[in-house]
């Protein structure tokens, strides 16, 4: 098993204060890891990762994820950014040059109750007619 090291390194200057921040986060259990560059078509609602009981091709298992990260690597084009359970649909604009990141494949959409639920799908579609370039990285154990 291998430790994933995340560093998240925020760099802000404020009214001439520095309020700059370093976080370093080890992510241990790490097993597996998918690591992907891809271009999405026009129109079309592409599903970058799912998740399962079981491991199939492009599917991880529900309970082993440990981090995910999408970028979007297009200069003009954002990406929406699907998020499904078997209860709940979250949808997210991801814009030009930013990233998307998952620490847990449990998700709710309710405000009342908190009941998670697994997500079962990652989908991806560029914005209006355009293609768009994404990379994603998903580290299981």
């Amino acid at each position: 098993m291998a430790t994933l090291k995340l560093f998240i390194n925020e760099q802000l200057t404020l009214d001439g204060d520095d309020r700059s921040t370093v976080q370093s986060i080890d992510i241990s259990d790490v097993n597996y890891l998918d690591h992907r560059t891809m271009l999405l078509p026009a129109g079309v609602k592409t599903s970058v990762f799912n998740f399962d009981t079981e491991v199939e091709a492009g599917t991880f298992k529900e309970d082993k994820l440990k981090y995910a990260r999408v970028t979007n690597h297009s200069a003009t084009i954002p990406v929406n950014i699907e998020v499904s359970s078997s209860r709940q649909k979250l949808n997210f604009r991801m814009e030009p040059q930013q990233s998307f990141y998952l620490p847990s494949s449990q998700i709710t959409g309710s405000l009342t109750g908190f009941s998670y639920d697994y997500i079962s799908s990652i989908n991806l579609q560029p914005s209006g007619s355009n293609t768009a370039k994404v990379e994603f990285y998903i580290a299981t154990s």
